[in-house]
């Protein structure tokens, strides 16, 4: 399925620009785990892999869990920023808001895209 997404995505017009910018959250809803659809990360990295096809920088949103290896392929092909709303550095409060994040992992991405390169 991952191929057909991205032969969709080759179909859209390019029109000149320095940078673009996609907004994830459709596809964070489309790539849920009760989803016909790719995993979410295997959808980021064929859309990754379009772009740098095209030779564009671009920027996305991002919840501060995406995997190292998917961080790596965004970035390999043209991702500079990734917008990610951080709403609490403590544990608990993430708990009680029910955001399904772990502080932990959240520093983890952090340190992983300050390695590869990719600004937050």
């Amino acid at each position: 399925m991952a191929l057909e997404f991205s032969q969709r995505i080759a179909q859209i017009p390019v029109y000149p620009a320095a940078e673009g910018y996609a907004q994830d959250g459709s596809v964070a809803r489309l790539a849920s785990n009760e989803s016909p659809y790719p995993p979410l990360d295997a959808v980021r990295e064929a859309i990754a892999r379009e772009l740098g096809k095209l030779g564009v920088v671009w920027s996305c949103n991002a919840k501060a869990n995406v995997p190292r290896a998917t961080l790596k392929v965004m970035g390999d092909n043209g991702l500079r920023l990734l917008l990610v709303g951080y709403e609490s550095g403590n544990q608990q409060i993430l708990h009680n808001i029910k955001k399904g994040m772990r502080v932990d992992v959240a520093k983890r991405f952090a340190k992983d895209c300050r390695e590869l390169g990719i600004r937050i």
